[in-house]
């Protein structure tokens, strides 16, 4: 097939604009591999250093459905007492119920790290599609 000196330039500019992306797929990947290794020691570390933290919250009278709604958002049942209260020659029976659940400690250093992988993973994903483009039009 005949083709023009500018279809011929325009090819070999879009190989060489694939050849530089590649390239940078490359090196990008190379940069992400350490450093996930470092996040993941890091928290590896971490979770064997850190001793649990809870957070309790105390409720009283508290139909099952409630329980099913503290459950989904994350409360384990840990206590349930009753007591009641005499006033006035009348009584009262209250249900006490206590929930707890773990509080995450996720140090800001960790947390811009792994913004910092989330940055380069979506760098390297904008290259490939580009590359896929010029790919296309090949």
């Amino acid at each position: 097939m005949f083709q023009s000196k500018e279809q011929r330039e325009l090819r070999r500019q879009r190989e060489e604009k694939l050849q530089q992306l590649s390239q940078q797929v490359q090196r990008l990947q190379g940069e992400l591999k350490p450093r996930r290794e470092e996040y993941d020691r890091r928290v590896e570390t971490l979770a064997r250093s850190v001793s649990d933290k809870w957070e309790y919250i105390e409720v009283l009278n508290l139909s099952v459905e409630g329980m099913n709604k503290a459950g989904s958002a994350g409360w384990e049942l840990v206590s349930v007492g009753t007591f009641d209260i005499i006033e006035n020659n009348y009584r009262s029976l209250f249900t006490r119920y206590v929930f707890k659940r773990k509080v995450p400690e996720i140090p800001e250093a960790l947390t811009v790290q792994l913004a910092d992988i989330f940055e380069v993973e979506r760098q390297i994903q904008m290259l490939e599609a580009e590359i896929e483009q010029l790919k296309k039009q090949s």
